[in-house]
Parts: structure tokens; sequence; C-alpha cells
């Protein structure tokens, strides 16, 4: 399926579509798949939760962390971020792969989601004080240290601020970091090839939610594994 966007480009018209990837969501158990497509229950979770995953193959303890480094004629100068804690957030599959039928052993059938940025708004709909959202692919690193350049405009936006541990400089480096930080995950996991949904919610979000959205079950299908 494709999304379709025209642009004009001088006297010409141009159409260019993009064709949004197929994902997959695997649960430990078909009892919770057959629920979503019997009444549209899904579990929602959050970066906390994800911190304390009992599969240590698919825990990430630094969930959101980042660290944003820059210098100049004075020395280097580093920010630690924690990103996040207003999100809502669920773990798709770009790949099934043998690695993921391992991790859940004990489930014959997961959810193919054909349209996740479909999926995703009805979702939201559902979701306390959400007012934006993002998709995307996770980026595997062996660091979550970003080094700026010294001649970067992000550089300069660093260094000309003496940024605290308030709002403003928190919002000021999540700009420079271009958001990055709620999909850098480390290079051990990268077999799990994670295609992530994030809401971000006005409040703080500690915890994993179960909702009803039978509206998303329009987008999905069942997989048998």
């Amino acid at each position: 399926m494709y999304r379709e966007k025209t642009f004009i480009n001088g006297n010409f018209k141009i159409e260019w579509n993009y064709k949004h990837p197929v994902v997959y969501r695997f649960l430990n158990n078909d009892i919770y798949v057959n629920n979503f497509f019997s009444k549209g229950e899904l579990f929602i979770s959050c970066l906390d939760d994800f911190k304390k995953h009992p599969n240590e193959s698919l825990r990430d303890e630094s969930e959101g962390t980042f660290m944003i480094a820059g210098s100049n004629e004075k020395g280097l100068t580093g920010y630690f971020i924690e990103s996040g804690k207003n999100a809502f957030v669920m773990s798709t599959a770009a790949y099934i792969t043998e690695k993921l039928k391992a991790d859940y052993k004990d489930a014959t059938v997961a959810i193919k989601i054909t349209n996740p940025t479909m999926f995703a708004l009805e979702i939201a709909r559902k979701l306390p004080f959400v007012t934006s959202g993002v998709e995307g692919f996770c980026n595997y690193k062996e660091s979550k240290v970003q080094l700026l350049g010294n001649a970067s405009r992000e550089n300069s936006i660093l260094q000309a601020h003496l940024l605290k541990n308030d709002v403003e400089s928190h919002t000021l480096l999540t700009q420079i970091s271009e958001g990055d930080e709620v999909f850098d995950k480390n290079i051990r996991i990268k077999d799990e090839n994670e295609y992530r949904l994030i809401w971000f919610s006005n409040e703080r979000v500690a915890e994993s939610v179960i909702i009803s959205c039978p509206e998303a079950i329009q987008y999905c299908e069942k997989l048998v594994l």
C-alpha cells in the first residue's frame, strides 16, 4: 500500500509515493493475539517497562538515554539526556527471524500490521493526553554518545546556551538530537530489528496500559508462525 504526496516544482507537478512497511507484533501468548482480533484489546508499554523486561535478550536498560557532547576553545562539554518519560511505546519487528521465533517460542500466531501509520493513529485516540507520535526503525549502536562536529550548527547551539536541568534545556537537547534517543538501542540486540511506534502524552507515563481499540483491527492480519 502506498501513501501519496504531491509536490509543485516550478511548472511541474510531481507525484511521489511512499511504500510504508509491513511490521509484526509478537506476543508471548496466543490468547493475547486472539483477544486483539476479537475485541481490539492491546497492551501498550513504556520505556520504564522495557528497561525491566524479564527476557534478558530483549532487555535494554539504557532505553531513552543519550549523551550529546561538543567542544569549543575551553574544552569538551557533554550533556546526558533521558527522554521518553512521557511516551507510550509499542515494539514491532520489521522482519521475522529465527531469533524472534525463539524469543517467543510459546507463541504460534502474531499480529501482522499492514499499515502502521493508520494503526497508530487509531490507538492514539484511546491513550490518555496524547498530542503527537512518531514511528520508525530503531538504530542499533555501539555507543549512545553523539559527538558533534566543532563547526556544526548543532554544536553552535549547544555552546551558545547555558543548559540546566529544566524543561527549556531538555527541549533544546532533544531538538539537537532530533529525538533519536527514543530509537537508539544497544547493538547487542540488533537481531530484534525493531520498528517502533511511539505516542507522546502531556503526562508522565510510568507504567503500561491495556486499551480496547477494535478500530485498529482493520489494519492487521493474523499471522500463523
